[in-house]
């Protein structure tokens, strides 16, 4: 199966999230965690956030944190979400 580049980012961030538990992680970690740039991270967390996959806070300690407990998380309802745009 193929998957949208922005699909495989947006799982290796999510996994990236699970192992920091519930401290919220800057985008700018996160890009440099997964390569990616932080305008491309910027757009997935968003997409993840109206998804209710991830909670994003604002601040100086704020960040992005899993919405849910990572066992809960589950990967085929998250490339669903992500892939639904796609024929």
């Amino acid at each position: 199966m193929r998957l949208l580049a922005s699909t495989d980012f947006s799982l290796r961030l999510l996994m990236h999230l699970a192992q920091s538990g519930q401290q919220p992680v800057s985008t700018q970690v996160l890009a440099e965690a997964i390569a990616v740039p932080r305008n491309h991270v910027h757009k997935i967390v968003q997409d993840l956030a109206e998804a209710g996959f991830v909670r994003t806070f604002r601040g100086p300690q704020g960040g992005v944190v899993l919405a849910q407990d990572p066992v809960a998380l589950r990967v085929g309802a998250v490339v669903r979400h992500l892939e639904a745009r796609q024929a």
